[in-house]
C-alpha cells in the first residue's frame, strides 16, 4: 500500500505528527476510506513496520491498542425482526460502496414508536419494495388454528400476527 493508494486528505491525516494534539479525527462520507486509512495506520503501529514514506506518529516500542469496528462494506444484510432505525440506517450505510441489498422480515406489530413501519408504508423510496404474506396463503396453518390464535390477541395483534397486515393500514381501511 504505497502513498499513491491514499487520497490527498488521507495522506495529510497519516503524515500529520500529533505534536501537541493527542486527538486526530478523520471524517468523511460513508465508504470514503476512513476505516482503510486508520486501519492501515494502526496496523503499522501494532507491527512496528512503518512504510518508508510515512512521516506521521511512530512508536519505537510495543504498544497496546483498542479498536472498535462498525464499518465493514457489505453486499447484503438480513434483519429477521424489525430493526431500530439507527441500526437500519447504519446497515444501509454499509451498502454504499457495494451497491448491496437488504432483506428485512418481521411482523409489523407494536406501537411503531421508531417509525420504521410508517416509513416503509408512507415514505417508501423508489428503492424499496414491500411484500405481504396473507393468511390465505399460509396453508400450513389451518383456519381453525387461526381462529384459536385470534382469540388470544388484541385487535392489532389479530390484524398483524394472524392476517399479516400492518395494523395502521388495516385500521385505516376499515374506517
Amino acid at each position: 500500500m504505497g502513498p499513491s493508494f491514499f487520497y490527498p486528505s488521507q495522506m495529510a491525516f497519516l503524515n500529520r505528527t500529533q505534536g501537541d494534539h493527542h486527538q486526530r479525527i478523520l471524517t468523511g462520507g460513508n465508504q470514503s476510506g476512513k476505516t482503510t486509512t486508520c486501519g492501515a495506520e494502526l496496523s503499522w503501529h501494532l507491527t512496528g513496520r512503518y512504510p518508508d514514506w510515512f512521516t506521521g506518529l511512530r512508536f519505537n516500542q510495543p504498544i497496546t491498542a483498542w479498536c472498535i469496528v462498525q464499518s465493514a462494506t457489505l453486499d447484503i444484510f438480513w434483519c429477521d425482526e424489525k430493526p431500530p432505525n439507527e441500526i437500519y440506517s447504519e446497515l444501509l450505510a454499509r451498502l454504499t460502496a457495494s451497491g448491496g441489498h437488504t432483506t428485512v422480515s418481521f411482523t409489523a406489530i407494536g406501537n411503531d414508536a421508531d417509525g420504521f413501519v410508517h416509513k416503509l408504508w408512507e415514505e417508501r423510496s423508489s428503492d424499496q419494495q414491500l411484500y405481504f404474506i396473507p393468511a390465505s396463503e399460509t396453508a400450513h396453518i389451518s383456519e381453525v388454528r387461526r381462529e384459536e390464535l385470534a382469540k388470544s390477541y388484541d385487535e392489532a395483534e389479530v390484524a398483524t400476527r394472524v392476517h399479516g397486515h400492518l395494523y395502521f393500514l388495516s385500521r385505516c381501511c376499515r374506517d
